[in-house]
């Protein structure tokens, strides 16, 4: 198996255009996402308050769609790859 794993691993049917720009996120752009996504999940923020400028156009459509388990799947799959990069430096 490869670390870090492919969001598929956590059951996320995402875009793979989404995924692959996540991956090339720096370690502060996955920071920023996973603060981004918690608050969502904690509804800090009604809506998802991500801009598309970090990422391909419509991934927080994307993200606005999901079931609160797979906001936390997300957030364990980001998780998962700023674990990897620090593991780089």
């Amino acid at each position: 198996m490869t670390y870090p794993n492919p969001a598929g691993y956590y059951g996320l049917k995402m875009n793979i255009i989404f995924q692959d720009d996540i991956s090339n996120f720096d370690s502060d752009r996955l920071k920023q996402t996973l603060g981004d996504l918690a608050a969502f999940l904690n509804r800090d923020d009604e809506a998802f308050g991500y801009q598309d400028s970090y990422t391909c156009t419509g991934f927080h459509q994307w993200v606005n769609t999901l079931p609160e388990s797979q906001v936390i799947d997300l957030i364990r799959w980001i998780a998962e790859l700023l674990a990897a990069k620090n593991n780089e430096a």
